[in-house]
């Protein structure tokens, strides 16, 4: 089971990753698909914070956890835990980027424990993992 999930996160950073990878000629790729994997836009994070404000990249842990909040009946409504996972992964990277960077699993970590629990841990047992650094 865990091999066919790592199989299906290499294929769908895979494709993620060519998507976003098209010469600034080609802005149909560009465009077709913004979302870039974690591992690779996390150099990249900006600066996050864990109340009500705002730094540079414009996320705040109220925010994140409305988001995660938001997701939750499509997450629930997903066939299996590889869908929910791919459903997260480029979700969050989507929305993150839209925001100016994507932070690490670790900071998704810390936001969500601190301020939506609940939402973070019913997220994360649809997925089937254990923590954001997993998807």
């Amino acid at each position: 089971m865990i091999k066919v999930r790592l199989f299906a996160l290499v294929v769908l950073s895979s494709v993620t990753l060519t998507a976003c990878g098209g010469s600034s000629d080609d802005d149909t790729t560009a465009s077709s698909s913004p979302e870039a994997s974690a591992e690779v836009s996390a150099a990249a994070a900006p600066s996050v914070t864990t109340g009500a404000g705002t730094e540079s990249g414009g996320v705040t842990a109220t925010a994140l956890c409305d988001y995660l909040r938001g997701e939750l009946p499509a997450l629930r409504k997903a066939p299996g835990e590889i869908e929910v996972m791919g459903r997260l992964a480029t979700g969050l990277s989507g929305w993150y980027d839209q925001r100016g960077g994507v932070p690490d699993g670790s900071q998704i970590d810390t936001l969500t424990k601190e301020q939506c629990a609940d939402v973070r841990t019913e997220a994360l047992k649809l997925a089937g993992v254990q923590s954001f650094l997993q998807l």
